[in-house]
């Protein structure tokens, strides 16, 4: 499941590479004081940096119906619904409003935000698929281009926006209530399987869920031990990202691979985690294993602001010595550094087919 979602980041994955290299220049703009966070400047950086992120659905949209081999423009318009003003501004104002859902029939529509959501559009435009092969079988081509697009669309607007969006909202919901009674029963185990498992989250778009949580504990004890796992886990990642380039062979995916790999290192770990680690497989699992995370916790590790969790955000964390810090990245890097070396890559079928032929 894994290998295919990550599949669907092929086509969008210079989009996603170019939109964090300008995410990465901001945070090293703000974090030597170059840029302020309220400047205009700043507006027009994150502008360019979250094009992608905020309009995700969009994107995976296409990707998706040409993998799937439907209407493609159906597939945006799906996208669109997730997207639709009425849905989006009713989910910022849920705290406001305290209306949480809309009517439809008697049947509720959650007003849930779904700007950087990967499950939801994804799983659409795969049932899609069936709906519009189904539909323009059964009407006469006299009548196709007046009854396919209406029937599909009245039929999967609403199937999206009751069902399938939702499901990966009550999944995240369940994640950050799992990964909070981790914490609180034994916060060193709760540190290793959340630092072993969330970049399955994030593939999931799942991860999301957790940021309250950081917040939560930053405003009420002055740092969260959650922390320590986002940090070392991003930079295990980046390390797998570099040994995957150095495992490469061919010119052009090497200097994509260095690329996402040196990005992680300043905490933005999606072309790394969408474009390769997963795709070679190896390299993925090498990053989970590490036990950084779990090591920093066990010395009272964690951070004291919400910021992208890189080698820039180091100044933010805190544990009993800061030395436990340092100690923590390293184990995570250098395993998975060199245990992706040791164990190599394994090539995509399709690779291995074109070679032979």
């Amino acid at each position: 499941m894994v290998e295919a979602i990550s599949g669907y980041f092929g086509p969008i994955i210079p989009v996603l590479i170019g939109c964090e290299m300008i995410k990465s220049i901001t945070a090293i703009l703000m974090t030597f004081h170059l840029v302020s966070a309220s400047s205009e400047t700043f507006q027009v950086f994150a502008l360019i940096s979250d094009l992608l992120f905020y309009f995700f659905p969009f994107f995976l949209a296409v990707s998706a119906a040409k993998k799937f081999n439907t209407h493609e423009y159906l597939a945006i318009a799906l996208a669109g619904a997730l997207m639709y003003p009425t849905i989006m501004d009713g989910a910022k104002a849920v705290a406001e409003t305290g209306k949480s859902y809309l009517s439809f029939f008697g049947l509720p529509i959650l007003l849930v935000n779904y700007k950087s959501t990967i499950i939801p559009i994804i799983l659409s435009v795969w049932i899609m698929s069936y709906v519009y092969k189904y539909i323009n079988r059964l009407i006469s081509d006299i009548f196709k281009i007046l009854f396919v697009p209406m029937l599909v669309l009245f039929i999967m607007v609403p199937l999206e926006l009751i069902v399938i969006g939702p499901f990966g909202s009550y999944i995240g919901q369940w994640v950050a209530k799992t990964v909070t009674w981790l914490y609180s029963t034994n916060g060193v185990i709760g540190a290793f399987l959340f630092r072993t498992f969330r970049p399955l989250l994030i593939i999931l778009g799942m991860h999301y869920a957790i940021t309250p949580l950081n917040t939560q504990l930053i405003a009420e004890y002055g740092y969260s031990l959650i922390s320590p796992a986002n940090l070392t886990g991003n930079l295990a990642r980046a390390a797998a990202g570099i040994a995957v380039f150095l495992l490469l062979k061919n010119k052009v995916e090497k200097e994509t691979a260095l690329t996402s790999g040196v990005t992680a290192l300043f905490g933005v770990t999606e072309p790394v985690i969408f474009g390769f680690n997963p795709k070679y497989k190896k390299p993925m699992i090498c990053a989970m294993i590490g036990g950084g995370a779990t090591y920093i916790n066990f010395f009272g590790g964690g951070a004291t602001a919400i910021i992208l969790p890189g080698l820039l955000a180091l100044p933010t964390y805190i544990a009993d010595n800061y030395i436990h810090i340092i100690i923590g990245i390293s184990i995570s890097m250098v395993f998975a550094f060199l245990s992706t070396l040791l164990l190599g890559i394994i090539q995509p079928e399709s690779q291995v087919a074109n070679r032979k032929e």
